[in-house]
Formats: structure tokens, sequence, C-alpha cells
């Protein structure tokens, strides 16, 4: 099994940090709903399926970046 690439954000440009850093925002949230120890609170798998995470929709204000 290979490894996760790990990014280096001092070689990121602008728009690429700024995409980075609202992926891994994104990344986290739906971990956290997931993750929620009420079940009656806690994310349907449906939901996460529709999360901008999962779907990249938060990536689309970052279309130049170079990822």
């Amino acid at each position: 099994m290979s490894r996760p690439t790990k990014v280096n954000m001092t070689t990121l440009d602008g728009t690429d940090v700024l995409a980075e850093k609202a992926d891994r925002r994104e990344f986290i949230d739906p971990l956290k709903k997931m993750l929620t120890l009420d079940a009656d609170k806690r994310v349907t798998p449906m939901k996460t399926l529709h999360h901008p995470f999962v779907t990249m929709s938060h990536l689309l204000h970052f279309l130049h970046s170079s990822q």
C-alpha cells in the first residue's frame, strides 16, 4: 500500500494555498459530523455523500489552480 502524498504548503502558490486550506476545512467538517456520538445528531450516509468535500464542489472557486 502506498503512503499518502504529503502537501508541502510552502511550495504552493497563492490560489493553491487557498484551495488546499478550503479542502482541509471541508475534509474536517464531514468527519466531525460522522463522528458525532449522538446518533440522532449524526449525519446520514446520504447527506455525507452530498457533502462539498465528497462532491468536490468547494473547489469550483479554484478552477485555475494547478492541482
